[in-house]
Order: C-alpha cells, then structure tokens, then sequence
C-alpha cells in the first residue's frame, strides 16, 4: 500500500489521532492539509458529488489542502475526521440520491470521465487493522479522493478515498456516506451510539468478551460468551462485520440483534444509545 493510502487510512484506524480545526472556508489539521476540492459549474463536480440541493460532499485527502472552491462560492459545513467526509454547501448541484449496499462485483461508473470501475471486495482490514466501517476496493484508473462512483441506476454508490494498489482505489460505499450525512446535515457531528457489549477482534467470531451492567444489551438478556449471528438482518461473520454494523447505528434506533449462545439461537430487540 502506498504511504497516501496509508495517510489516509491511519486517519480512519487511529494511527494518526488528527486534531481538527474548522474555520470558514477551509479545514486544516494537524496530521496535515487536506483535499483541495475542485467543482465545476452545471451540476456537474470533478472531486464533488452533490448531495441534495445546495449541499455538496468530498472526501479529504492527505497532503492537500481545502482552500477556496472553483466554480462558484462554497463554505464549508461540516467534516467527519473518522471517515473524512466533507460537507459543503453553496451553489445547487443535481442531486444524485445515495445507492443501497453496494456488493462485491458491482459495476459502477467514475462520474469524472465515465470509466467504468468493478468493486472486487469489502475491505474491513488494512495493514492488519481493523477499520471502523466496511471499505470497497474498487478496480479502476486512478483517481482523486473524493471521486464519485455512481450505479447502474445514476445514484451516488461510493466516494473514492485512497489508493489501495496498482489500478486499484479504496472507496466508501453509500451506506456509511448516509449515516454520517445524516448527521452532518442535522448536528454537524457523528453521533456514535452503543448496544453495551464489547467484542475482541482477537477472537475469529464475534464473540461478545463483556456485556456492560445498566446497558440496553444487558437489560435484554445477553451473556458474555454470546456469538453474534446479525444485526437488524445482517449477518455478522466476525469483528469487522460487527464494527461495520455497529458503526451504521444513531443513538435511539432500534436493533434486532441475534446470538448463538452454545447451540441456541437467541433473538433479542434493543434501542441503542449515546455513545460518551
């Protein structure tokens, strides 16, 4: 991997714990400058995707700096330092509307220039660390962090993030852009929430080592030692898929969360909360 994706990635996996800094018009932080951002006028972006009306999202780079847009006046709104998504807002765009899961295999297209690009996987370990939500690598030309990847049906699918290889792009798929969007828009921050259970990415499975006294987990019924099997109907094959999911849920949504305890299978409902 490249020292610009590992940058970037260490940014999401706490290599480097950034101190972010946000003033108007541009972001700045200390693990170093990040994306100039370049859009261009008719609804169209080169590094930007438009979100909805008036709001448009990129991903920061490493080494780069945000400065002054092109194209029209822009100000930034918000920045999520875990997934380095970058809201602006100012000259309307067209909005695309977000794609569902995006899976291995898929065909997407790069909004720039029309190449196609193939998603091979979904990354949830880089350099032998665990991300904290599900990346895909995508087989494609190279491109700029913040590039969008759109579906078959012209919706926003992912936003390249960083290089992951020879003819290869890391890119984070339309799920976790929803979630932390949404967040954002409403509060100019993630919102982390928690179920009040831990897991150990030392264990193949998903295997809860603690369960928190007081916690919604708790007050459910889970032990320690139960497997998790899914979570409000995705399943959950070890710590990554865990994190991933976990990571999709806002304090005060409900989760369906299903365990193997031995041989059982146990069902349990449970409104997750604030993370501190």
């Amino acid at each position: 991997m490249t020292e610009i994706a590992r940058c970037g990635l260490r940014q999401a996996i706490g290599w480097v714990l950034p101190s972010i800094l946000v003033l108007t018009g541009e972001l700045s932080a200390e693990a170093g400058a990040l994306a100039q951002v370049s859009l261009v006028s008719g609804g169209e972006s080169s590094l930007a995707s438009p979100l909805r009306d008036g709001l448009w999202l990129t991903v920061s780079g490493c080494g780069q700096r945000l400065g002054q847009p092109v194209g029209g006046a822009h100000r930034l709104r918000a920045v999520d330092p875990v997934s380095r998504l970058v809201l602006l807002e100012g000259v309307a765009g067209r909005a695309q509307g977000l794609a569902g899961v995006v899976a291995a295999g898929a065909s997407l297209k790069d909004l720039r220039n029309g190449a196609a690009a193939v998603v091979e996987r979904r990354v949830q370990l880089v350099a032998g660390r665990f991300l904290p939500f599900t990346v895909l690598e995508v087989r494609m030309s190279a491109a700029p962090p913040g590039t969008p990847l759109m579906d078959g049906s012209g919706r926003l699918a992912a936003l390249v993030s960083d290089p992951a290889g020879p003819g290869k792009m890391y890119a984070i798929p339309a799920e976790v852009i929803g979630r932390v969007v949404d967040d954002l828009i409403q509060g100019g921050g993630l919102r982390r929430a928690k179920l009040g259970f831990a897991l150990s990415p030392a264990n193949e499975a998903a295997k809860l080592t603690r369960v928190l006294p007081g916690s919604p987990a708790a007050g459910a019924g889970m032990l320690a030692g139960d497997v998790l099997r899914s979570i409000n109907g995705r399943p959950i094959q070890g710590y990554g898929d865990a994190v991933h999911e976990m990571f999709l849920l806002k304090p005060g949504m409900a989760a369906q969360v299903t365990v193997l305890r031995g041989k059982v299978v146990k069902e349990f409902q449970l409104q997750a909360v604030g993370a501190e």
